[in-house]
């Protein structure tokens, strides 16, 4: 069973595991940040523990995709627990790149001159990955 009853969270494949990541516990009322496993050769969850000093805030209604053997992507969401339908969005990390091996969190929201901004309203978004 998850840690967390929870909706407006996001699903990420890879390999035998399935990571769900953030969303809303209707039993606490709190955006969550903690993400869970459910391996499908064992058909059981395990809560992921995050390392390293950073972990970004929780969200609700983004997307998540694998990119390689080690990396997912988690974009955009909100930490409104309030509205759905006209959400506030995230102004920062609405790039987070989460290392699978590892564990560990790093934001690559785009913040410097000469790099293109993310966009700004990606909540209850989409994203897929396209093999060549």
């Amino acid at each position: 069973m998850p840690a967390h009853s929870r909706i407006n969270y996001s699903l990420a494949n890879a390999g035998h595991r399935i990571f769900l990541y953030g969303g809303y516990s209707q039993l606490t009322g709190q955006v969550l940040d903690s993400m869970e496993i459910f391996d499908v050769t064992t058909y059981q969850f395990n809560e992921v523990k995050q390392r390293g000093d950073y972990k970004p805030l929780g969200r609700q209604g983004h997307a998540a995709v694998v990119v390689d053997a080690y990396n997912m992507l988690i974009m955009g969401g909100t930490r409104s627990s309030q509205c759905m339908l006209d959400p506030d969005t995230l102004t920062t990390e609405t790039v987070m790149l989460f290392n699978m091996e590892a564990c560990t969190w790093t934001n690559i929201t785009p913040s410097h001159s000469g790099s293109e901004c993310a966009p700004w309203n990606l909540v209850n978004c989409s994203v897929i990955r396209l093999d060549s």
